[in-house]
């Protein structure tokens, strides 16, 4: 038996044992800062009356140095945002990826563990 084909036998298996589930749970929650940030973005460019803002160059130009203040509170609200996203996320998937190694690994992979470094 080839190591290609015992590492395939092997990773069939613990899909048997039900681990996928969790994995594809897993997989869709660590998805939800990013959509949490997406919304925050969108719904600070629609709060700020950025939505009509022109798609010619020269005019665009023109809009955002009338609507400075509007544009720099989007921007900070943008990298605000953005870090506390980041700050969220970065221990989630640290925690994702230590479950993920542990059900690898056979062992019994709680989701506790997407949790453990906060």
């Amino acid at each position: 038996m080839t190591a290609e084909s015992r590492i395939k036998q092997e990773a069939r298996g613990r899909l048997r044992d039900a681990n996928w589930g969790k994995a594809v749970a897993l997989t869709i929650a660590l998805q939800i800062p990013g959509a949490l940030f997406l919304l925050c973005n969108s719904l600070l460019y629609y709060l700020l009356g950025l939505n009509d803002m022109p798609r010619m160059a020269k005019q665009l130009q023109a809009y955002l140095f009338h609507n400075q203040s509007r544009v720099i509170y989007w921007m900070v609200g943008l990298l605000a945002s953005g870090l506390l996203i980041w700050a969220v996320s970065a221990p989630l998937r640290l925690g994702a990826t230590r479950w993920f190694y542990r059900a690898s690994q056979g062992e019994d992979a709680s989701l506790d563990e997407l949790f453990a470094f906060y």
